[in-house]
């Protein structure tokens, strides 16, 4: 109603006050008419319904949508031909194509460790993992062509943010802070994304910092994806698996987006940088000599 009809309603109900009293009563005594569950699909389901509208656009641009199987005792986990939901999403309307990647743990894996270079998508593969095992627990089709995921109970992360000047905390100790409040919420039972932590410090206390909170990630043996540039988390532990974003061969500048298994080397891609400006120490030699 406008306001002109909410005021001739009032003057109505002060004509009639024993007939708008009793409507009062009638509302307040079956207020709870409705089923506390029935209220809940209410509400749930239109969330359900605006997600399948939302990713009909992504299915008519040829991305793929799964149900996952969903494990609550195993922590063997995989997805094929996934992808970042919002990231697709602009793509798509964008007409550009959209870069599948694919995961797995199995057995004892627990912990991903994603490295390469800066801008080749470690973060938005992380994000990745996170949205899959989100969307899994609604109920929800998830992208990618197969999947097996997690019953989790928490899904915790940690991504930079800028900095709060009234919690009066450097970037370090807000870091830490963050961190320990998500470790005390940790079972074994949480999945857990860390992306590029302590990165306001000096390596070597990243180093020490990380290693003391990995140990504490092998302790609680819940599922991890932790993107990082320190090469040594990779190796740290049997449970640790290292996956690395690619680069063209040919053009090391050029980032491919695509997440691979493989050994972790950072000093790869400078290298490879190095070789295609001239900047190696051969070919310094080389230039100075002339």
């Amino acid at each position: 109603m406008n306001h002109v009809e909410a005021k001739i309603l009032d003057g109505v109900a002060f004509l009639y006050p024993e007939i708008f009293s009793d409507l009062d009563s009638y509302c307040e005594k079956y207020k709870f008419y409705i089923d506390d569950a029935i209220s809940v699909f209410d509400r749930e389901i239109q969330f359900y319904i605006s997600y399948l509208d939302f990713i009909s656009n992504l299915k008519e641009a040829g991305m793929n949508f799964c149900f996952p199987e969903i494990n609550d005792k195993s922590k063997d986990i995989y997805c094929y031909d996934s992808f970042d939901i919002a990231l697709a999403n602009r793509l798509c309307s964008e007409k550009a194509p959209v870069i599948l990647n694919d995961f797995y743990l199995k057995e004892k894996e627990r912990i991903i460790i994603v490295s390469g270079p800066n801008q080749g998508g470690k973060t938005t593969f992380a994000r990745m993992l996170g949205q899959l095992h989100y969307l899994s627990g609604l109920g929800c089709p998830v992208p990618g062509t197969s999947a097996q995921l997690f019953l989790f109970d928490n899904l915790l992360t940690h991504f930079e943010k800028e900095e709060d000047i009234k919690n009066l905390r450097g970037k370090l100790q807000d870091d830490l802070v963050r961190i320990h409040d998500i470790l005390q919420k940790a079972t074994e039972n949480s999945v857990l994304i860390l992306n590029e932590i302590f990165a306001s410090t000096t390596l070597q206390d990243q180093i020490y910092l990380s290693k003391h909170i990995m140990r504490k990630i092998l302790k609680l043996d819940l599922i991890c994806v932790w993107v990082t540039f320190i090469d040594e988390l990779a190796v740290m532990n049997e449970k640790n698996v290292s996956m690395v974003s690619t680069v063209i061969p040919e053009n090391p500048a050029v980032r491919t987006c695509k997440i691979i298994r493989g050994p972790a080397n950072g000093l790869a891609y400078a290298i490879s940088i190095a070789e295609k400006y001239n900047l190696t120490y051969n070919r310094l030699q080389e230039r100075l000599n002339k």
